[in-house]
This record gives C-alpha cells, structure tokens and sequence, in this order.
C-alpha cells in the first residue's frame, strides 16, 4: 500500500481541462434523436423529406411530417443539427416559416445549429425580413444570442450588409454605414416604405439603452447622440437617390404594390399617404421638400393635405417653418 501510494504522489492526476467557452455553456442543441445510429433509417425516411420540404417551402408535405412525428420540431433533421426552421430560414417561404413557428413552443426557436447560429441568425444573414419579424414577435429573446460569427442577429444582418433588415430593427446606424458602402441600395424603395411606418425613430436622436449596448459591445461604434435622428439621415440618404430617377420609376417606387378590389387595381399601401396615416410629419415633409408634386394627388384624388386633416395631423397641415408650404399651399396658384 506504501508503495502504491508512493507510486501515485509521483504520477499525479492530469490537470483539469479547461471550462468550455462560454458561448457553449449556453448553447441550446435540438435533440439528437435522430441522428443516432438506431434511428438511421427514420433520419433518411422522415428527416430528409422534412428537410426537402423545409428548403421548397412545401408545407403540405411538411405538415403531414410534422403531425405523425411532432418531435421533429425541436429535433436536429440534418447532420449540422438544423432544425427544420433554420433550414426555412434560408429559404424563401415566409407562409412556411409562419406556420412552423405557430407550432413551435417559445423555446424552441432559441435552438441553435452546431456553428451555434439560431434560425433568427440565418434569417438575418440571408435578408428574410419578414421571416425575422415572425421570429421575433414569438421570442423577443432571440436577438440577443450571439450566431457563429460572434454576432447578435441584427449586426449579422449589418455584417452581411442587409439594409432592409437593419432599418426593420432601428438599427439606423448600421444602415447608414452599408449605404455608405453601396450606394446602389440607396434606390430601395422597400427600405422607404419601412420608414414611413416608423414616425417614432424621427423624433429621438439617442439610441434606445438595449441598442447602445448591443452596438457598444458587439457589433458598432456608438457615437454622440446629438443632432437629427440617424432615420432622418437614412431617409435623406437615400430619398436623395431615388428623386434622381425617371418621374415613372420614383411614381412607381412611391405607390407600392397594387391590390384588385371589385375588378380595380388599388394602391392602399402609397408610401406617402401610410406616413401621414401614421403622423410620421417629418418624412412627410422631407419627401415633399424634394419633391413639391407629391402635395397634389393621389389615387383617389385626394391630396397628402386631405389624408393629414382626416387623421388630424396638424404637423404637416401646417408648418410655420417652411415658407415653401405657407405660399403653395395655401395659395396654390402661386407656382
């Protein structure tokens, strides 16, 4: 026993490995279960065709999947432990994504894949807006989880240069910065008609405090918070773009997609008429500051002023500040 003892004072016990990064103590994996061995014939049978479902956006086929196995929707369907929502993700069906999400528990949409990207993650990184949206509005707590770039989803849409998705989340400083670096995007009337839902992000120049550590300690430079809001910088930037173009494409930016009702072709979601719905005066009026023929008509020939008295908005009924409004306006022979 002397001996064995001296034997293992000389031989002590290998050191204690080191605590897994902390990005894995957290990590929420789907189930395994079947990506054992014993359930290889299920994994090539059920989980292949969920995961061709997933990628086409056939839900037909998918549900049916999903009600004979419902463990499916927290289970890993691929060898890179995706679920089928993250495989969605990257697709291009947002009617699909809705439906597994409304079958999904809250928690489930926090699973990440083994490169520790959740669903949300994905969606940022392909540009899926409204697949984010859905995401998010089922658990706010997702964009919070770092991806496999080290990133919160909103600063994976930011990295990926996503400008839709980063204005969708007010994350007006990260759009600045990709529109700075392409130009071209300043031409998107989609991120037009973003704003003009937001009249909130022009009237606050500081950061919301959840934004200002996010980009503070992840992803962005938090400058001063002073002077107009980045929104209205965004809005300018690219507004300033847009009027460069043929009168025909900026009408048909402006105007949005049509809708037929009785047999007639409707426009209910005209850019400039949703922000005066909404009291969103200081897009309203940047809008027509370069571009005065906007005052006029509408499709139901109704001019921006009518759409503004309905909805009592007396900020772009009257601005004492703009001596254009006081003498077209009011007096509109004067041209």
């Amino acid at each position: 026993m002397v001996e064995l003892n001296a034997k293992i004072r000389q031989h002590p016990a290998p050191p204690t490995p080191p605590p897994p990064p902390q990005s894995q103590l957290h990590k929420k994996l789907p189930s395994p279960e079947f990506l054992s061995d014993d359930r290889r014939i299920d994994f090539n049978e059920i989980c292949v065709r969920l995961c061709k479902a997933s990628i086409k956006g056939d839900w037909k086929t998918a549900e049916i999947i999903i009600q004979m196995t419902p463990e499916l929707l927290y289970s890993s369907i691929t060898e890179r432990c995706e679920t089928a929502l993250h495989v969605a993700a990257l697709g291009e069906s947002t009617t699909f994504v809705n439906n597994l999400v409304n079958m999904m528990e809250v928690q489930h949409l926090l699973l990440q894949t083994k490169t520790d990207d959740t669903a949300l993650c994905l969606a940022a990184a392909a540009g899926n807006v409204k697949m984010a949206k859905i995401m998010v509005a089922k658990n706010k707590n997702l964009l919070t989880i770092r991806g496999s770039e080290g990133l919160v989803p909103l600063c994976v849409a930011a990295f990926y240069g996503n400008c839709d998705m980063c204005v969708e989340f007010d994350l007006f400083d990260a759009a600045l910065k990709i529109l700075e670096n392409h130009s071209d995007l300043a031409q998107n009337g989609t991120i037009l008609g973003v704003l003009a839902q937001k009249p909130y992000a022009f009237y606050e120049p500081q950061t919301h405090n959840i934004w200002r550590i996010v980009k503070s300690s992840i992803c962005l430079k938090v400058g001063a918070d002073v002077g107009e809001s980045q929104a209205m910088q965004v809005l300018r930037k690219i507004w300033t773009r847009v009027v460069e173009r043929p009168k025909s494409e900026v009408d048909n930016i402006l105007r949005g997609p049509g809708t037929v009702i009785n047999g007639r072709v409707t426009y209910s979601s005209h850019i400039l008429f949703v922000a005066a719905e909404m009291g969103n005066t200081e897009f309203v009026l940047e809008l027509i500051s370069k571009y005065p023929d906007l005052i006029w008509n509408n499709e139901n020939k109704r001019s921006i002023f009518h759409i503004a008295v309905s909805h009592r908005n007396e900020g772009i009924c009257w601005n004492p500040n703009s001596s254009f409004y006081s003498t077209h306006v009011f007096h509109p022979q004067i041209k």
